[in-house]
């Protein structure tokens, strides 16, 4: 019995100590084959696709688009003093700020994105929860900033501007300075940073559905105020605590029209507003129809002469002594004049005199002016409207005449080809200069091509410099 005893005890000995050597056998060998195991994952993990990123960005809850101008705790009103403008109007217009002058509601594309991301925040790690920024860290090793505006973002905050358009295609503003990271899905802002652009509303009218409103565009930053539309601003003095509205500079800059811009709003029925058409003014000086007006006055031969119509009585022009050649010329002064009822009925032949005069057969009327009392005074009221040389060009030596204390506009017969420029648009405009192009009709309203009109502005007048006729 004890030597059977003693044998089961050796077997379970033998037994034991094989258990307990098992677990060094299979953990020191497959070690190393462990590592390699671990390590796939993680690297895989640091390579974010399209997916990847989108699910960070969709972790973000979208913000309240940034306060108006109104709610600045002491901000100035940004309109004129004597327009009421509702308060969503101001606010829409604030949130277009640059995007500039568009044909309709879908703006072009970069104009869009502007808009979007001047009216949302930003997206910073500074102001996320630790965990969250923690989670973002891949995006932010991606882009390579701290900062961005997820592109989600600006397709809604585009939508709620530009009336709920939100197809476009999203690119970088590289004049202003966001980059668009396409396989992040975000934009990044500019390290200068950007000053804040508001709207000055001069007008603002309703019709039913229908509302107008005009606005410049103000820029204010730590220095004070510029006046402009965001491309050329004026600089006006005026400290961020002044009253910039009364300032000089302002108010000569609001009466001008400079860079004015027009909204066409629609008012929705649940009392929502969108921005359905906005362009950009084209401002003209104050007398620039007038310089068309009087650049017809060139180009038919009036010169601005009022006189009597066409079909009352005007005079014939007679001489002592006839002209050298066969034919009179216009800027030649008479010996008398004559009226032209005289002669109705008569048959003038060549080299045909009356009283003693030769009569002048080459000028179909000569008319009295009943607004001036001399060429040179009709030459300087011309020079209020055109550089010297531009009247010189004219027909002015042979058409304006004075004779006996009084001046005489000379007319002949005019064919069918005559000219006359209609439709004007400016197309460059500074303080001192200014190029305006004009359609060229022909006198039965036939367009025959364009002009280039340039203008300067010579002790605070506009005078036209030159003019460039380029026909069809």
């Amino acid at each position: 019995m004890f030597k059977k005893l003693f044998i089961v005890f050796i077997a379970l000995m033998l037994l034991c100590s094989c258990q307990s050597e098992e677990p060094e056998t299979l953990v020191v060998p497959e070690e190393p084959e462990v590592i390699p195991e671990t390590e796939t994952p993680e690297e895989e993990k640091t390579e974010f696709s399209d997916t990847d990123f989108l699910k960070l960005r969709l972790v973000l809850e979208y913000p309240e688009l940034n306060p108006t101008p109104c709610d600045f705790e002491g901000g100035y009103p940004y309109k004129s003093i004597k327009t009421e403008v509702p308060a969503e109007v101001e606010e829409l217009l604030y949130r277009m700020r640059r995007a500039g002058e568009f044909e309709n509601a879908r703006a072009e594309d970069e104009k869009m994105i502007y808009a979007a991301l001047m009216a949302l925040p930003m997206v910073s790690k500074y102001d996320l929860e630790a965990e969250t920024a923690e989670k973002m860290s891949p995006l932010f090793e991606e882009i390579g900033d701290e900062c961005f505006y997820p592109e989600e973002w600006v397709e809604i905050a585009a939508a709620e501007i530009f009336s709920g358009r939100k197809e476009f295609e999203h690119q970088s503003l590289d004049d202003i300075g966001f980059l668009y990271h396409e396989k992040a899905g975000v934009y990044t802002p500019p390290n200068m940073g950007l000053n804040t652009v508001v709207p000055y509303i001069i007008s603002y009218s309703e019709n039913g559905r229908f509302c107008t409103a005009e606005f410049f565009y103000m820029e204010a930053s730590m220095s004070g105020y510029q006046l402009g539309d965001g491309d050329v601003f004026v600089p006006c003095e005026a400290e961020l605590n002044e009253n910039l509205f009364e300032k000089p500079k302002f108010i000569e800059f609001a009466e001008s029209g400079k860079d004015l811009y027009v909204a066409n709003i629609i008012k929705e029925d649940d009392g929502s507003y969108r921005i359905n058409h906005l362009h950009k003014k084209v401002v003209e000086p104050k007398l620039i129809a007038e310089h068309i007006a009087m650049l017809n006055e060139l180009e038919r031969e009036t010169f601005g002469i009022e006189h009597r119509s066409w079909q009352e009585e005007n005079y014939v022009r007679l001489y002592k002594e006839k002209p050298y050649g066969e034919n009179f010329e216009l800027a030649e002064i008479p010996d008398a004049l004559e009226p032209s009822s005289t002669f109705y009925g008569v048959s003038m032949g060549e080299g045909y005199q009356y009283n003693g005069y030769y009569v002048d057969l080459n000028c179909e009327g000569v008319y009295p002016a009943t607004n001036f009392s001399s060429k040179l005074e009709v030459f300087e009221n011309l020079c209020e409207w055109f550089a010297p040389e531009i009247i010189e060009k004219s027909s002015f030596e042979d058409h304006v005449m004075d004779f006996e204390g009084e001046v005489y506009l000379l007319r002949h017969s005019r064919g069918y080809g005559t000219s006359y420029y209609g439709d004007s648009e400016i197309i460059e405009q500074t303080e001192t200069e200014m190029t305006a192009i004009a359609k060229i009709y022909r006198i039965v309203k036939e367009e025959a091509g364009t002009a280039e009109i340039k203008f300067e502005k010579i002790d605070g007048n506009w005078i036209i410099v030159s003019v460039e006729d380029n026909y069809y």
